[in-house]
């Protein structure tokens, strides 16, 4: 009887083994890194935006890939319209082609990808000493933006 019972445990086990290798796809990834162009090598997000560019939020700029190079905005002190803050923190194109970029101590702001301007979004309710507190959350849910900040979430709609 226990020689019964160990061959049906080892059919099973094999059987589920044979089963769990048939639902594995292989999926194929290519490595990007600093040496493709990135500005550094955390990214805390990454989208691709309705033109099909990748674009990728790190400490260091935000990063936008067309398939061959790479372009980095970040600050320039003499130019009003840049990335006010090299660390950003999250991105969303909305359904209205609305690009947000969060970032860590500027707050929020809406990029204009065709003059590649930032414009500084002010949160409705938002006291003076909160104007820098970090965005670490961006979602769209509909016709309601969720802005979530170190210590506080907004609802837009």
């Amino acid at each position: 009887m226990k020689y019964v019972l160990l061959i049906y445990i080892l059919m099973f086990c094999c059987v589920q083994h044979a089963q769990s290798d048939a639902d594995t796809m292989s999926v194929r990834f290519d490595m990007f890194s600093i040496k493709d162009g990135l500005s550094q090598g955390l990214v805390m997000a990454a989208i691709q935006d309705k033109e099909g560019f990748m674009w990728f939020s790190t400490k260091d700029g935000l990063n936008k890939y067309d398939g061959y190079r790479v372009t980095v905005y970040r600050n320039d002190p003499q130019d009003p319209y840049s990335l006010p803050d090299n660390y950003v923190t999250q991105l969303l194109e909305d359904s209205t082609g609305n690009f947000w970029v969060g970032t860590d101590t500027k707050g929020l702001f809406l990029f204009d990808k065709k003059q590649e301007r930032f414009f500084k979004v002010t949160l409705t309710g938002e006291e003076t000493s909160l104007a820098h507190e970090g965005v670490w959350r961006i979602q769209r849910q509909g016709d309601v933006l969720l802005v979530g900040r170190t210590q506080h979430m907004y609802l837009y709609d």
